[in-house]
Order: C-alpha cells, then sequence, then structure tokens
C-alpha cells in the first residue's frame, strides 16, 4: 500500500511538473498597435520648403526595427513615398519637400516575434490618421 501511494505521489509531481513547466515556456500575445502622426512646422510652406512628418509606435514590443511607411492620399491607389525603421524609443521621422497640396499617413505592417522557447508576439497592422500639408 505504502509503495502504491509513493508511486502515485512521484507519478502525480512528475505530471504537475511537466504541465506547469510548459505552461511557463509557451505563450502567444497580441498587441494592438497604435501610430501617431504630426508635423512640423504645422502650417503652410511655401514650394519645396521641408516637411517633417514623424510619430510614434507604442507598444514597445511594436517599436525597434519595425518598418514603417509613409503613402500619399491619390486618386485610385495611395502612393508610398518613403520607407524606414523604428527606432528603439518607437519614434520615426521623414522629411518631405512638397511642391503642392497633400495628405500624406503612415502605416506599420503586422509583426511576429516567435523564439525558440515557442513565445510568440504579434503586433497588429496599424495606419495613423491622414494629415494635411498645405503648400502657399
Amino acid at each position: 500500500m505504502r509503495g502504491r501511494a509513493l508511486m502515485l505521489a512521484v507519478t502525480s509531481g512528475l505530471l504537475l511538473t511537466l504541465v506547469w513547466s510548459g505552461s511557463a515556456i509557451a505563450h502567444v500575445t497580441k498587441f494592438e498597435t497604435t501610430l501617431t502622426i504630426k508635423k512640423a512646422p504645422s502650417g503652410a510652406v511655401d514650394p519645396g520648403d521641408e516637411v517633417l512628418v514623424f510619430g510614434k509606435v507604442k507598444p514597445a514590443k511594436c517599436q525597434d526595427g519595425q518598418k514603417i511607411s509613409l503613402f500619399k492620399v491619390t486618386p485610385g491607389s495611395d502612393n508610398k513615398i518613403g520607407t524606414d525603421k523604428i527606432d528603439a524609443d518607437g519614434e520615426y521621422s521623414f522629411s518631405l519637400h512638397p511642391r503642392s497640396d497633400m495628405h500624406v499617413y503612415a502605416k506599420v505592417p503586422k509583426k511576429v516575434v516567435v523564439s525558440s522557447y515557442q513565445h510568440s508576439h504579434t503586433c497588429k497592422a496599424d495606419k495613423s490618421d491622414t494629415i494635411a500639408i498645405n503648400v502657399s
């Protein structure tokens, strides 16, 4: 009887250890990505003057090294006018020299990071608001 109880305790302990360690190792996390966009200067510019379009991506898991693209709104399909990488602080910027009025927005694609320990972090794709750049 004692042998059976000992065997049951050892088997139960082993089973619980395997279940808990497996749970601790594997996980899947999905993050809602937030993308902001601003410009400087805030008012109208002369043709060819520099306009800095910038913003930030959150959360931190979705930032460093992530690609970001800037699009110009056009009839039909929008035109990609630049691509860059987001820095470690989640910030990005594009320098433009517009000759006429334009509307632009930024976009980040979905990002999936999978490690060898069955961790999976998914950052959802996001699109910023559209901002107007007025050229006088």
